[in-house]
């Protein structure tokens, strides 16, 4: 609770212990590679996978929070990811992480 109130993202151990098993496995049958993302679309996700929130990643980009949501919604549309994290295993998949 602390970290969410702080703008921090939160996964649980559980979930942690699916996308590490996930990554393990070579994402098998997971995220299917899809048509190449533009170069804002990368710097999004990177920053999602980083644990950043909306609203920092729109400050950091210098882009309203709306925009970010929009690219986020056109890779997991591209990617035909549900979720985030599936959108995280995803990139922790392509090492898109700093």
């Amino acid at each position: 609770m602390r970290a969410m109130r702080s703008g921090n993202s939160y996964i649980t151990p559980l979930v942690t212990k699916d996308v590490v098993e996930s990554m393990l496995r070579g994402l098998d049958g997971g995220a299917p590679s899809g048509p190449e993302l533009t170069t804002r679309q990368r710097e999004v996700l990177q920053l999602l996978a980083e644990g950043h929130t909306v609203k920092d990643i729109a400050g950091t980009l210098k882009v309203s929070p709306r925009t970010v949501e929009f690219h986020k919604g056109q890779i997991m549309e591209q990617l035909n990811l549900h979720t985030t994290v599936e959108l995280v295993t995803y990139a922790l998949a392509q090492g898109l992480t700093g």
